[in-house]
């Protein structure tokens, strides 16, 4: 096992002792953080995850950028080492992927380069602006199909790691926003 495969395991297990109110109310601060970033940036589409388990919860936000009429896409995986994302609105059917993740059963497909923002989950994150993600590189595969897009990772800060630890397939994200801070 890497050095970076070990890292992931022993901050996802870090991640998934927080206590559920820990994560409502710091995904709330992390929620005013983006708001923050959002409102400097110029976009009409923006892609978003949607939360599982332990994560930076979104919901908050996705509720938002609806509310603000901006397209808001999620992620769907299409097999397994590939996604697409998906247009969605208040009345989109979601559906548990292989993963437990809920993603759009329905919705129409939006272009790469449709998408002006991403908002990217994080297990750990540096403060060169790399982060370590699941391990399946699905993000990663994808947005080194195009980097014009802006790329948000967001995590609570006791995800920060000290190390060095991105490889040469990593995406480099523009922001990191976490409850305390916001790096660029």
């Amino acid at each position: 096992m890497s050095e970076k495969e070990l890292l992931r395991k022993e901050l996802k297990k870090a991640r998934d002792k927080l206590s559920d109110s820990f994560i409502e109310t710091n995904s709330e601060l992390i929620f005013l953080n983006i708001k923050t970033v959002l409102n400097h940036l110029n976009f009409n589409s923006i892609a978003v995850y949607k939360s599982f388990n332990s994560e930076v919860s979104t919901d908050i936000t996705i509720d938002y950028l609806l509310d603000k009429n901006k397209n808001v896409c999620l992620p769907k995986i299409k097999n397994t080492n590939d996604m697409q994302f998906k247009k969605i609105n208040s009345f989109t059917k979601m559906q548990l992927n292989k993963y437990g993740i809920l993603e759009p059963k329905n919705g129409n497909n939006i272009n790469q380069d449709e998408i002006d923002i991403f908002i990217v989950p994080c297990v750990g994150f540096n403060k060169d602006l790399y982060r370590i993600g699941m391990g399946k590189g699905y993000y990663d595969k994808f947005l080194s199909k195009n980097g014009a897009q802006k790329l948000i990772g967001i995590a609570f800060q006791d995800q920060l790691v000290n190390e060095a630890f991105q490889e040469k397939h990593d995406i480099k994200m523009d922001f990191i926003i976490t409850e305390k801070s916001i790096l660029s």
